[in-house]
């Protein structure tokens, strides 16, 4: 065997493929997931749906044929991964990762027009802008079965990195991990809704220092992220606004507005005029917050079905295949503990 370069990834890819003689797909899954699980080997076979001794002997037998230890063990205990581990980790997942993408392309060269699609996406997207333009997928592709997981923004990112969903679509990018890929959705802006009679429905512009006399019903910290509301407050200098109650769904918000329990703050998407209680009324705010950044989110290298590009782009047409593939590139991820 000639000299490897470990840093270069198609020598990875090389290096693992001498030896596919005796090493399987599954001791490769058991790896990485037991570095996933923190390093525990019983949280690991009960994910896999199997035991905690069948793990570590796949495990041991995978290192004596590498010749390589990849984790440091104390006693019976895995305390931590070696150096040579983070980099068979770090190929690990790639070979797994293009097996699964072999298994994707095989399955739609099958059959073009059958298939599922798994989608998670915070609750604003999933209740307000995904129907209509799921009723326009659904002419396309009748036989598609979409699954669809609304959840807050770390969660989406979660399932997207972790292979449980096929996409995702979070607010705003502060959630940053090198793993994804971010494409443009749209941007929404804060709404202000109260009962019609309230002493701010007539005002000409609303201000922030209003916002602090009435209690306050907005979203939940960890499903919209609200740093775009607490830095106009503190760029202020002002107090932050006493948050009386907080929920994720726009339209639970709505009710305790009218209800006369606070003034809401919501999300534009999540107001129709057309439909809007009589009761209610809407100011805008957006002179007062910024924007708010609504991204798809995908996997670097993941391999894209044809109608999933097909739904991207019912989503945001700019988002072509081209201009998808050109995002969709491989970043090698640090597996150091």
């Amino acid at each position: 065997m000639g000299l490897i370069d470990y840093n270069d990834s198609s020598s990875q890819i090389l290096y693992f493929l001498e030896y596919l003689d005796f090493m399987t797909l599954q001791q490769l899954r058991y790896v990485l997931e037991v570095y996933k699980q923190n390093l525990n080997v019983s949280d690991a076979a009960q994910v896999l749906f199997t035991s905690q001794p069948g793990i570590s002997k796949q495990i041991k037998l995978l290192e004596n044929e590498l010749g390589i230890q990849i984790f440091v063990r104390q006693g019976k205990r895995i305390t931590a991964v070696t150096e040579p581990g983070q980099l068979i980790l770090q190929t690990a997942e790639r070979v797994l990762r293009e097996a699964e993408n072999i298994k994707r392309i095989g399955d739609e060269l099958s059959n073009k027009n059958c298939g599922e699609i798994n989608l998670a996406g915070v609750y604003g997207f999933m209740r307000y802008e995904l129907p209509k333009k799921m009723y326009a997928f659904k002419q396309s592709y009748p036989d598609i079965r979409v699954s669809v997981l609304p959840t807050n923004s770390v969660e989406v990112a979660r399932l997207v990195a972790e292979y449980e969903v096929d996409f995702g679509v979070i607010n705003q990018d502060l959630y940053f991990n090198p793993e994804l890929v971010y494409l443009p959705y749209n941007t929404w802006s804060y709404q202000l809704i109260m009962p019609v009679d309230h002493q701010l429905a007539d005002k000409h512009e609303i201000e922030l220092e209003d916002l602090l006399k009435y209690p306050l019903i907005t979203y939940d910290y960890s499903f919209v992220n609200q740093e775009t509301v607490v830095r106009m407050f503190q760029k202020a200098g002002l107090d932050l606004p006493n948050v009386a109650l907080s929920s994720f769904d726009a339209d639970v918000i709505k009710t305790y507005v009218k209800m006369g329990l606070g003034i809401g703050l919501i999300e534009s998407m999540a107001v129709d005029l057309e439909t809007l209680d009589e009761s209610l009324e809407v100011v805008s705010v957006s002179h007062l917050f910024s924007e708010v950044e609504t991204r798809i989110i995908m996997r670097k290298n993941q391999y894209i079905r044809g109608y999933i590009y097909d739904l991207i782009n019912i989503l945001n047409p700019e988002l072509t295949k081209e201009r998808i593939d050109k995002c969709i590139h491989e970043v090698a991820v640090d597996y150091v503990i």
